[in-house]
């Protein structure tokens, strides 16, 4: 190819991502504004340890593992402190830059690389399906590492790609292997391992990934040793990470919200009905015994999702990240046939009928939280004791030590027997921990302040059954707050002096 040729066509390729990236935008702009508690608990974690070097929940309290990506709330913490965060919510906008970041990077990424495929069909396939890529947008503006996860995910594969089993054993002039084809190889097992080790239910995805290349004759089959034991190493590193810092292998969330299986096949059932753009692995018979047998790997991936419990996050979050790989491996080898036209349908009705039914829901949630934020500090004081389940925005309200009675963030309490919301808390660790405030969430607005608490219809099993000993704990509701969006609201109660 001379230079003139090749410069056309990396300039063709980079107009394509960017084309590529502005779909994104557009798709994104239409759930801007979802997030999750559990991005909160994240950011108090970044802005702790940018203060005081510390990464923990709370000031001057032991180190806690409170978000299952280890190191994630490290970067945050590093890198929202030089971009200049100061507060909770800002080291939280902070990691949404770092989403839409891995976002845009990798539609930009799939643009380039189609772009370059020879049946220009492909190019205009994989635009149409990045429009219905609705959980990866959602995912993206949340302010946890999904996203991230996600580019790692489709880089790691995008160059186990570029070399072949020739290739790779191709020698040099003086004899000796091509080790630069190697370090394509191990490069891309490593981005594969990173994003298993910050997603662990993606680790079988990856690990079929690598039997698949190995297949096709990136490596020898044989050998599969090698990058099986490279991809898993950013696993096996933060497991031992876990266990010499915090003094547990796994983290504290897989304790305080234990697999349920029954959960499990809702979640994976649901899965292949609304996440959309998967239901095309099913349009081709070559998906599932030719030389690209991707169905399997999404299969694979719904296994997973069973054995993990299902996730309570809505828009299918442990999927999010398979999103871009899918439009990168379905848009070249898409063909029409009666098939693949009526998969078409159902790869479109989910992601439309998410978006129809909860659209509006998903863009509201940041500002009826952030309202939910700003009569927390009202209600709840910045000093003392507070116990709450539903610790995210609480954390942004106020600066005082929470006792997270789901035990995401808490060692003792994510041991004690119940799910993250039915927690077997005794009433006696009240005192123990001089807890002095109490934030319930109630399914109603029924309750009034200052009326028996005994009479508040609790969201949660943990607060109903402690609201039962609520006298001999001595707490009174003091206020509430409305919950935007549903028909409940917090209960804020103090301990009688």
């Amino acid at each position: 190819m001379s230079t003139i040729a090749a410069k056309n066509s990396l300039s063709r390729a980079f107009v394509g991502g960017v084309i590529y990236v502005t779909i994104a935008a557009l798709l994104e702009l239409l759930v801007w504004g979802f997030t999750v508690d559990d991005a909160w608990i994240v950011s108090r974690v970044a802005l702790h340890g940018a203060e005081t070097g510390i990464y923990s929940f709370n000031l001057d309290s032991e180190l806690t593992d409170g978000v299952t990506p280890l190191g994630f709330a490290h970067l945050v913490g590093a890198l929202g402190g030089l971009w200049g965060a100061q507060t909770g919510l800002e080291f939280w906008q902070f990691a949404r830059f770092l989403g839409l970041l891995g976002y845009f990077s990798s539609f930009f990424l799939v643009g380039w690389l189609l772009s370059f495929e020879e049946k220009k069909l492909s190019f205009f396939i994989g635009l149409t399906l990045t429009f219905f890529c609705l959980p990866a947008a959602v995912w993206a503006g949340a302010g946890l590492s999904g996203p991230i996860v996600g580019f790692l995910l489709l880089l790691g594969a995008v160059l186990l790609t570029v070399p072949s089993r020739r290739m790779v054993r191709q020698k040099k002039e003086d004899g000796s292997l091509g080790l630069s084809r190697y370090a394509i190889v191990w490069a891309g097992c490593l981005a594969l391992g990173f994003a298993g080790a910050w997603r662990p239910e993606l680790l079988p995805f990856i690990l079929g990934l690598l039997v698949l290349d190995a297949r096709r004759g990136t490596f020898r089959l044989g050998a599969l040793i090698v990058p099986v034991l490279i991809t898993s190493a950013p696993f096996i590193v933060s497991v031992v990470a876990r266990t010499i810092i915090y003094g547990h292998a796994l983290p504290l969330s897989f304790s305080a919200k234990s697999p349920d299986p029954q959960s499990g096949v809702f979640y994976a059932l649901l899965s292949l009905l609304w996440v959309g753009v998967p239901w095309l692995f099913f349009s081709r018979k070559s998906f599932w015994i030719g030389n690209e047998p991707w169905a399997w790997l999404w299969l694979l991936h719904l296994v997973a999702l069973f054995f993990a419990g299902g996730d309570w996050m809505p828009v299918f979050r442990l999927s999010a990240p398979l999103l871009p790989w899918a439009v990168w491996r379905l848009a070249p080898q898409w063909r029409p046939s009666a098939l693949s036209f009526a998969l078409v349908f159902f790869a479109f009705l989910g992601p439309s009928l998410l978006f129809i039914q909860q659209g509006d829901d998903l863009r509201a949630v940041y500002q009826r939280r952030t309202r939910l934020i700003e009569q927390g500090a009202v209600h709840v004081p910045p000093e003392g004791v507070v116990a709450a389940v539903d610790i995210g925005w609480l954390g942004m309200s106020t600066p005082s030590l929470i006792v997270d009675l789901a035990g995401v963030t808490d060692p003792t309490i994510a041991l004690l027997p119940g799910g993250h919301t039915s927690k077997q808390i005794a009433a006696g660790m009240f005192s123990d921990r001089n807890i002095d405030t109490w934030v319930i969430r109630a399914l109603d607005r029924k309750y009034i302040a200052l009326e028996p608490l005994q009479s508040v219809a609790a969201a949660y099993w943990v607060d109903a059954r402690l609201l039962t000993k609520a006298d001999d704990l001595g707490f009174v509701g003091v206020a509430t707050i409305p919950l935007d969006g549903t028909p409940g609201q917090y209960i804020v109660a103090r301990k009688l002096k």
